[in-house]
């Protein structure tokens, strides 16, 4: 699983074949970190590689819906008051 290429020309010269270029990582991440937090799903192992945020790809801990939903909103809050 690597990163996928946004280029590629191809070379016939001694059947040299394709030649990629301007790679982008973005879409292998996206897949790894799935195949990773299904396989801790699997595992009922309450962690998973997070998918948004300052945390992106690092490991964290899972709680239910209604807890992340609150962490959610909380973190949206923009007046440093209610905050």
């Amino acid at each position: 699983m690597g990163s996928g290429p946004r280029d590629r020309s191809f070379h016939d010269w001694d059947q040299c074949g394709w030649h990629h270029r301007e790679f982008h990582a973005g879409p292998a991440r996206v897949l790894y970190r799935w195949r990773v937090n299904r396989l801790l799903d699997g595992a009922g192992i309450h962690c998973r590689l997070a998918d948004e945020g300052e945390d992106q790809g690092r490991l964290v801990a899972v709680t239910d819906d209604a807890r992340a939903e609150l962490v959610h909103r909380a973190l949206a809050v923009t007046d440093p008051d209610i905050k």
